[in-house]
């Protein structure tokens, strides 16, 4: 459990950082449609 602890925090932190990006993305493509 020790080991595997670190993996998912960074696999989180990467998870965190993607999401907002995509979302803010996928926001600017919805509002072109939108628009």
């Amino acid at each position: 459990m020790n080991r595997r602890k670190p993996a998912d925090t960074r696999g989180l932190e990467k998870k965190k950082a993607r999401p907002q990006y995509q979302t803010a993305e996928s926001s600017k493509q919805v509002r072109a449609m939108t628009q």
